[in-house]
This record gives C-alpha cells, sequence and structure tokens, in this order.
C-alpha cells in the first residue's frame, strides 16, 4: 500500500500499515533510484532509525534501490547524524534515511538527501512521488556493497571541533536512535553526563518523541536536582534537539541560535532563518554587520541557504539547525555540543547567556478552515496586506515587520489551519499586534485556538 499523501513537502511519510508497508516501500525505492539514475546518480547509503518497522521496511527499499540500478551501502542502524556522515565520508551520490522523525510509532517513512548533506528540496520530492504514481522505473541490475559504519570517525571528528570537557549535562534521547551515539559520544568527549531513557527502545514508548516543555519532565526535573550546566532532549531520530538551561527552563530554537551566533559570528558573516523566526537576529546580530537572510519554512531551505550564502548558522523556528562550515545538515548534534563549548568558553552559566539577550513575546494562534480554501484565503489576505503596510515579505505566506514586532499569516502545509503568528518587543506590543492582525483574520476565518512553541 502507498498513500500519494505520504510524498510531503519535507520529507516522505506516513502511518506504517495504513499510508505505507513494505510493498509500498518498494514503490517509493523505485522511484528514489529512477530518479538518481535519470541524474546519472548510481551511489546510495540506506540508514534508519530504532523504530519496529524500520529494519523490514529498510530491507525493502535496499532492494528496490538495486532493481534500478543502483549500488547500495547500509549503514546499520543509528543517528540520522552517523548516517550522513557516512554518506559524506564514502562520497556517495545520495543518503536515504528510514524514519519518521518525531511522529508517533506507528509511523515511518523515509528522509531523502544528496550524498553532501544537502536534503530534496519539495519538487524533487513531488517528483519522486509522482514517478511511484505512474510506476515507470528504471530497470537495472543494482548490487548492494560493503556496510559502511562510520561511528568512531564520527566521534573523533566531534572530539576535534569542540572542547567541552567537564560541562555538566543531562542527556535525554526518548529511547530512540541518539541512544546508540549519544551516550558514547558524551563521555569521550569529556561530558559529565546524568543520562534519562537513553536506552533503545523499539517501541518508542517512554516519552513523547517531540521534544518540549510538555515532554521533557524527566529531564527537567534531572537537571534542577543535579544542579548540572544544561539539559538536553532529542527528537526520534537527532536532527533536533531542546535546550534547558541549569534552573530547568526550556529555551527556545532562537534563543539558542543567536546566543551562539554572538560567540562564534564576525562583521560580514550570514545567519539563515526562516520567515517564522523571532526577531531576535535583527536585533542582536544585523547591528554587528551581521546579514540575516529569511527563507522559508522547511529545513531544506535553511541548508540550501546555508550553502549558497556560506552561513556560519542555519536554522528555523522548530528547531532544525545547521553550521555549514562543519556540516550541511542539520545534525542537531553541532549545536548541542556548541552549548557545551560556550558554556566553557565564557564561564557564564545558560540561563545568563540568555539574560543577556532581549526580551520578546510571542503568540500563535490556529485559524481552522479547509484544505482548499487556506491557500485562497491567504492570497485574498496578501492583496489587503499589501496595501496596508510597507515592509511585508510574501516569501512564504506574509510576513510583516513592524517597529516593535511582527506578524506572519502563513498557511500549515500539514493540516486544514492558517497559523497567525505575532512577536513583540513588549506584552503591551503583543496586546496590539495580536488585535490588529486578529481583525484581519476574522474576515475569512472565526474558529480559532492558540498553541504554545
Amino acid at each position: 500500500m502507498l498513500s500519494p499523501f505520504v510524498f510531503r513537502a519535507y520529507d516522505i511519510r506516513g502511518e506504517y500499515g495504513t499510508d505505507l508497508d513494505e510493498e509500498g516501500m518498494i514503490r517509493i525505492g523505485k522511484a528514489l533510484g529512477s530518479f538518481m539514475r535519470k541524474r546519472n546518480m548510481r551511489g546510495a547509503l540506506v540508514g534508519g532509525d530504532t523504530r519496529q518497522s524500520t529494519p523490514a521496511l529498510r530491507t525493502a527499499l535496499i532492494e528496490a534501490l538495486k532493481s534500478t540500478g543502483v549500488y547500495v551501502k547500509l549503514c546499520p542502524q543509528n543517528s540520522f547524524g552517523v548516517t550522513i556522515f557516512t554518506a559524506q565520508r564514502e562520497q556517495v551520490d545520495c543518503c536515504f534515511y528510514v524514519t519518521a522523525s518525531h511522529l508517533p510509532p506507528n509511523h515511518n517513512g523515509v528522509k531523502p538527501f544528496y550524498g553532501n548533506g544537502l536534503s530534496f528540496v519539495s519538487d524533487e520530492i513531488f517528483r519522486v512521488g509522482k514517478i511511484a504514481e505512474r510506476e515507470k522505473f528504471v530497470t537495472d541490475e543494482g548490487k548492494q556493497l560493503m556496510d559502511a559504519n562510520l561511528t568512531n570517525e564520527y566521534i573523533e571528528f566531534m572530539k576535534e571541533q569542540f572542547d567541552c570537557s567537564g560541562i555538566k549535562t543531562v542527556l535525554d534521547c526518548a529511547g530512540a536512535s541518539t541512544s546508540l551515539i549519544a551516550p558514547k559520544l558524551f563521555k569521550e568527549i569529556g561530558l559529565k553526563t546524568r543520562e534519562v531513557f537513553c536506552e533503545v527502545d523499539p517501541a518508542l514508548s517512554v516519552r513523547d518523541l517531540r521534544p518540549s516543555t510538555e515532554t521533557l519532565g524527566e529531564l527537567i526535573k534531572t537537571v534542577k536536582e543535579h544542579r548540572v550546566d544544561f539539559g538536553v532532549g532529542f527528537d526520534g531520530d537527532g536532527d533536533r534537539a531542546v535546550i534547558v538551561d541549569e534552573q530547568g527552563n526550556v529555551l527556545l530554537p532562537d534563543q539558542v541560535a543567536v546566543m551562539i551566533g554572538k560567540q562564534i559570528m564576525k562583521k560580514g558573516d550570514t545567519i539563515v532563518a526562516t520567515v517564522e523566526c523571532s526577531m531576535l537576529p535583527d536585533k542582536v546580530l544585523k547591528p554587528k554587520g551581521i546579514k540575516v537572510i529569511r527563507v522559508p519554512v522547511g529545513h531544506s531551505f535553511i541548508m540550501q541557504a546555508g550553502h549558497d550564502y556560506n552561513a556560519a548558522i542555519g536554522y528555523e523556528a522548530t528547531g532544525h539547525m545547521c553550521m555549514p562550515s562543519l556540516s550541511l545538515s542539520d545534525d542537531a548534534m553541532f549545536m548541542v555540543l556548541k552549548v557545551a563549548e560556550t558554556i566553557k568558553k565564557t564561564g557564564k552559566p545558560m540561563s545568563k547567556l540568555i539574560d543577556e539577550l532581549p526580551k520578546v513575546y510571542r503568540q500563535r494562534i490556529m485559524f481552522d478552515t479547509t484544505e482548499a480554501k487556506k491557500f485562497k484565503i491567504v492570497e485574498e489576505i496578501k492583496t489587503d496586506v499589501i496595501k496596508l503596510y510597507d515592509n511585508v515579505t510574501t516569501i512564504d505566506g506574509i510576513r510583516v515587520d513592524k517597529r516593535h514586532g511582527w506578524a506572519l499569516i502563513r498557511p500549515s502545509n500539514t493540516s486544514p489551519t492558517i497559523r497567525l503568528t505575532v512577536e513583540a518587543e513588549s506584552q503591551g506590543e503583543l496586546g496590539k499586534m495580536r488585535e490588529e492582525f486578529m481583525g484581519l483574520m476574522n474576515k475569512y476565518c472565526h474558529e480559532y485556538y492558540e498553541t504554545s512553541f
């Protein structure tokens, strides 16, 4: 089985047994292999996370790729970061990682990347979907080559890049794929680590895979009890992580990215952020002569722009972050170790580093509509907004930047909703912004609710 809806803007995923199964993965694999062969690419690395359904789906994917003439190497189950590092070192054309990342255990899919670490963009994923739908596959004889497991090389590379020995941390791997690498890496790099949910659990039953204030209770409790320097909670495959300061506060990706940017960036450098990200880069980094580039929402956009602009950092509000001088991919381990290094080099507690940033206040309101209407509504609102405001960005939804804040109206890629995000320098300005843009939205949508970040 294979639902056409598994081909999404950022990856290929759905509910296992409902949207896709091994037979469906064979079609996906043949489509990916055909996509490669038509572009004169032949070498692929296949890896995967620790979900119960991953081994069978990974095997199906490998067999399908071989049927199109692709030469395949297998990277044994590990984090996304180790897998993409292995792909880069093995110099393959593409890397396919079987995962559903932060989604529940009964979901799975595949994240397609190029061998250099850049993700397939939306148009390429949809093109693969069309090949799978039409079943016009390339037929040729491929082969499975020797396995490639560069875990030790990955650890040595990280030890060369970061100086964070002696820093005390709590590590929460959610019983997922980073359990296979993070505890060993943290020990070898010299972090003094207490572990939470770091035993592999293929059922993924110990906590929700989306790291947030609501899901990291055990991590937050352990951080407070043992007075460590910081805590980290990973998602299901290791491409996102959330930082907790020494007081148990869960930090926003915007805060972490700008805090790191303050330490490592200089005049003339570039930071890439999506239109959904805070104004913190503009308030803190731009006055230092650092360029702020805005891109559409999606990890593929921050990675591509990070590459194109030779950026020091690329990040988005959900927590994906890349540091292109180290890797083009969004392996969250780079951010985590840079946080540890920053604490060591500055000698300041994490909460102090964050308190040095300006305070901003943010709200997100979700408006219910239909899949058929959401894009049409946003286009109609765009016409009004362009007439009313001067500083408008329309690369992904509608962002309006004002003197004391900004608002973004954007259709969701995954649900029949439109998001209104507002941010301001004070609670008073936030209230004004909310009222102003709620008035615009209420002309078109009347059912709404607030969500947390």
